[in-house]
């Protein structure tokens, strides 16, 4: 049996963009067991994965502001981040250390490679983020955030001050093994807003962004063809829409080359060209048929 899944990635350390076809082929038989008249059978996944490489922005009349590099290594951890502008000088870059396949470091310089901050990663043994400490130019904690899981899905995320004290918790609730409510809540869990999250065929349809009593303070639309996003569309709390977002994808690939950045009245405002490598991982594996 085979399966094949494309999913994007890039750096921040979660998932910007997925989707999936199937294809199904069943192995030859590789063990029978005879006692419990059960057949043993290879399941081949593979799984293509798009890194970012390079990302141009431009103004809506045409002219560059910003172009922005990834390198990764050869496990495909990013390594290092650059951004220039048009006269090609360094706003901003983040070079990262990597150990046993994960980041454990990401420093972050300003203009000038003016080191600015820089924060480092703690793990579980299932390679989830559990702590992650920000740090000044002078190596004074700014800030620590705690990733809690359950089963090993995100279930709190709590940031606290220099000093260990909570300045923020966000709770995640699931429903269908999907994230359907975000609770943004202060330091005392006091809830101070709600991100309602809707699925169609387990894909995200809409985002609803509530206040603390429930009332409607915006809101986000996501439109599709064949699977693929190709319009988001921001609206007030009056149902009013403020903006959006169309997606432009190349022939054969499942990721946007280009994402348009659109006033109310459809004008553009600016737009990202997206460059790409792919890199295909094939895992095996015995299942009971």
């Amino acid at each position: 049996m085979k399966q094949f899944k494309v999913v994007i990635s890039i750096f921040a350390l979660f998932v910007l963009y997925s989707c999936a076809t199937t294809e199904k082929e069943i192995s030859p038989v590789v063990e029978e067991n005879v006692k419990n008249e059960s057949k043993m059978v290879e399941v081949q996944t593979e799984e293509t994965f798009y890194y970012v490489t390079k990302e141009e922005t431009f103004y809506g009349d045409g002219q560059i502001d910003t172009i922005t590099t990834y390198i990764y290594d050869e496990n495909y951890m990013l390594k290092n981040r650059v951004q220039i502008n048009e006269q090609e000088e360094v706003l901003e870059s983040t070079v990262n250390t990597i150990k046993d396949s994960k980041i454990v470091r990401s420093d972050n310089y300003g203009f000038g490679n003016t080191l600015n901050s820089y924060t480092t990663y703690e793990y579980d043994s299932n390679g989830n983020v559990i702590t992650e400490t920000l740090y000044d130019d002078e190596d004074v904690v700014q800030s620590i955030n705690v990733y809690e899981y359950n089963n090993g899905i995100l279930s709190n995320w709590i940031t606290k001050g220099p000093n260990g004290g909570n300045l923020a918790i966000t709770s995640y609730e699931y429903k269908n093994d999907l994230n359907s409510k975000i609770l943004i809540k202060d330091a005392g869990s006091v809830v101070d807003g709600i991100i309602e999250k809707n699925y169609v065929d387990g894909i995200i349809s809409e985002e609803k962004v509530l206040d603390s009593k429930g009332k409607i303070e915006s809101s986000i639309q996501y439109l599709y063809k064949d699977e693929l996003l190709v319009e988001k569309v921001y609206f007030d709390s009056k149902g009013k829409k403020t903006r959006s977002e169309s997606y432009e994808y190349n022939e054969g690939y499942p990721v946007p080359g280009k994402i348009n950045l659109l006033y109310k009245s459809g004008a553009l405002e600016s737009y990202t060209v997206y460059e790409y490598e792919s890199n295909t991982v094939i895992t095996k594996m015995m299942v009971e048929e």
